[in-house]
Parts: C-alpha cells; sequence; structure tokens
C-alpha cells in the first residue's frame, strides 16, 4: 500500500517535513501510533483502517522522527468536492512542536490536489475545548452537524462537525 509520508528532520528545535512516498511494509496494526488509534482509542476498527488505507479514495500521512511513527491524518473523498479529514494524532511526546499544524496543512494540501476538494470536514469530541480552538484558529466552522461518539466510553461524547473552505 502506497502512502503520503512525511519525514521529520529535527534542525534544532524545528522539525522540518519532506512529503514523500512508500510502501509500509509493516502490517497497520504493528505501527504503535495507529495500534493506539484501534486499539486503545477504539476510534476505528483494524479491518476498516486497513481498508480504508488500500482504497483509492483514501490517502494516509505519516510523520516519522528517527525511524519512529510520531503523528498520522487520513484524508478520505467522501463526495464530490468534499473531503474528511480523520485520524489527526500526534505522539503526546511531539506535541506543541508543529507537527500537528504540518500534518493538517499536508492533508489539505492532498484534499485539494488529489480528489479536487473545495472543502474539508474534521470531527472533534464536544469536550475537547483545545482541540475545537485549535482547528478554529486554523480556518475551520463549526457547522451544525453532530453525531455520537460511535463506541462505548465511560461517558457518552459527541461529535461536534467543523468545515473549512480549501478553495473557491
Amino acid at each position: 500500500m502506497v502512502l503520503s509520508l512525511a519525514l521529520a528532520m529535527t534542525s534544532g528545535a524545528t522539525s522540518v517535513f519532506a512529503p514523500t512516498s512508500r510502501t509500509l511494509s509493516t502490517p497497520v496494526h504493528d505501527v504503535p501510533l495507529l495500534g493506539a488509534v484501534v486499539d486503545d482509542y477504539a476510534r476505528v476498527s483494524r479491518g476498516d483502517l486497513e481498508a480504508l488505507i488500500g482504497a483509492p479514495e483514501a490517502r494516509l500521512s505519516l510523520a516519522e522522527v528517527a525511524g519512529q511513527i510520531v503523528g498520522s491524518s487520513l484524508v478520505v473523498a467522501v463526495a464530490p468536492g468534499r473531503c474528511e479529514i480523520r485520524l489527526m494524532s500526534v505522539d503526546p511526546s511531539f506535541q506543541g512542536e508543529g507537527l500537528g499544524g504540518q500534518l493538517l496543512s499536508q492533508a489539505e494540501m492532498v484534499a485539494v490536489e488529489t480528489f479536487a476538494a473545495s472543502h474539508a470536514v474534521i470531527e472533534v469530541l464536544q469536550h475537547k475545548s483545545r482541540l475545537i480552538a485549535y482547528y478554529e484558529r486554523r480556518g475551520y466552522r463549526r457547522t451544525d452537524g453532530t453525531r455520537p461518539y460511535p463506541h462505548l466510553l465511560k461517558v457518552p461524547a459527541t461529535f461536534l462537525t467543523f468545515r473549512k473552505q480549501l478553495r473557491p
């Protein structure tokens, strides 16, 4: 399976990413960050994730530091002109270094250049106020869309939908 990969090269406190493509030779569930998304956070089933990664309407971007995958985003074309950005995640030990912003920019670029998307949609859990503020600073605006979190949690949760115009 061919992935869009963002290779991280650290220069001082600044990380720079150079997009490239390569084949992931490790099964998805053996990649710690993606395994955590599947197993620890129950955000997506292993089968669904593997099917999406291999689908022509989806592109996975990864950030790698010293051979370790530390960030991800998945762009899925869901309708003409519309992509969903899913699986936005950054290893906690790498948060605050600009990696998430670069992954999000990469995802938006993929949405426009690969899928001719005019806008992107992202879902955020309603109790994640820092993430909501982050996406709003990045130009995402809340819509009326909501849906319940699909997996059993200790406290029921709801996704809020945010939309960003990527091009006219």
